[in-house]
């Protein structure tokens, strides 16, 4: 009855967790969840403030298909104010969600069998998304490091490759590519006429490492770049859903049109609110990136002590580890380990399996100091009893 490409598509594993999650606690069970990725800090009064504001001046129409000039001139400055990166309304468009940007996007340029290089571990949705849109994840290996090098994108580069994805910092893994290493991915993108989809979410969210935009290496790359960034982890908007993304004037028109044709417009008052969130900037955050930083020290200690090798994050808020010392008879896999650590110690994890990496968890520390507390003696707890 179905069509076929949804029999091919696999469910969100991070909302199947949520979903869990919240079915346990209606059950009356207590739950700590690490499961989805979504901040523990509150929406900035200043863009709650836009949003009623909005809704006082009725503001309640409809609006441009991809965002209203009041927005697209905000999310220019972001870009001139962050990233080093000009551009004009015309390389801008607006969604509700860096998601659908991304769906948009792939919808756009992908034709049946073109190939996109998905370095490995990825954000769960890229290889879906590029099969919806009839196109082939060519999955890249970063290896024990999760630290993506050019040279492994050279390897899988074919006739047929069209996108190259980068996420920086990563989500599930939290590292950042290096600044040569984009570079060098830069020079082979232009090189072979190859577009690059930066998905950079997660750009506050860097600790010691700079986070650089890849377009912003020189305007031959740019010109081959369609950056993706949203609201969602930088304002805590994540219910709010406002995407957003930059890129060259011809994907961008065919990403309106099929916008257009589906959702139209982002939610008008959102849309205002959006404008008071990208006015913040960076500043704001100083303090919630430090306690982050803090939260990510804390989480990779225990897990040093429990006897687990974990690579450092550098950005984001994950911490993606090796549980493959625990598959045994009764737990064969990532879901396996995740299912008994909800079960049995009560706390929600992600299975790697999910990100490309089935020997791996992710666990989200943007939460409650005393839920990581707890959470991680209950996950020691239980570890330590199997």
């Amino acid at each position: 009855m179905l069509a076929d490409r949804i029999n091919d598509l696999q469910p969100s594993s991070t909302i199947a967790i949520n979903r869990r999650v919240l079915e346990l606690r209606a059950e009356g069970k207590e739950i700590i969840s690490f499961g989805i990725g979504e901040p523990n800090f509150d929406v900035p009064e200043k863009v709650k403030h836009a949003a009623i504001e909005a809704i006082n001046n009725n503001f309640s129409r409809y609006t441009p298909a991809d965002g209203i000039k009041e927005l697209k001139q905000a999310i220019i400055r972001k870009f001139s104010r962050d990233n080093n990166l000009e551009y004009e309304e015309k390389n801008i468009i607006a969604a509700t969600g860096a998601k659908q940007c991304l769906y948009n996007l792939f919808q756009a340029l992908l034709n049946d069998g073109d190939e996109v290089i998905v370095p490995s571990p990825y954000w769960l949705s890229y290889p879906e998304q590029i099969k919806l849109s009839n196109g082939a994840p060519i999955f890249v290996d970063t290896g024990r490091s999760f630290k993506l090098k050019a040279g492994q994108i050279a390897a899988a580069i074919t006739a047929k490759t069209k996108i190259i994805v980068l996420n920086s910092p990563n989500n599930p893994t939290g590292m950042i590519i290096e600044k040569e290493e984009l570079q060098k991915i830069a020079a082979m993108a232009v090189e072979k006429n190859i577009f690059i989809v930066s998905d950079e979410v997660y750009e506050y969210f860097s600790y010691n490492t700079e986070h650089i935009s890849i377009a912003s290496l020189g305007e031959e790359i740019k010109n081959k770049t369609i950056t993706i960034n949203g609201l969602s982890k930088s304002a805590g908007m994540t219910g709010w859903r406002l995407g957003y993304a930059a890129g060259p004037e011809e994907i961008i028109f065919a990403m309106r049109k099929i916008q257009e044709q589906t959702t139209s417009n982002p939610a008008s008052i959102v849309q205002k609110a959006a404008v008071a969130a990208l006015n913040l900037g960076k500043e704001w955050m100083a303090d919630i990136v430090k306690d982050f930083k803090e939260k990510r020290d804390f989480v990779c200690q225990k897990f040093k002590e429990m006897g687990f090798d974990i690579p450092m994050p550098e950005g984001a808020f994950y911490v993606f580890f090796d549980v493959s010392k625990y598959f045994n008879g009764a737990i064969k896999n990532s879901l396996d380990f995740c299912a008994d650590i909800l079960d049995e110690a009560g706390v929600a994890l992600v299975p790697g399996g999910s990100f490309g990496n089935d020997n791996c968890a992710r666990l989200s520390y943007a939460a409650k100091w005393e839920d990581l507390k707890s959470g991680m003696e209950m996950i020691k707890r239980h570890l330590t009893k199997s």
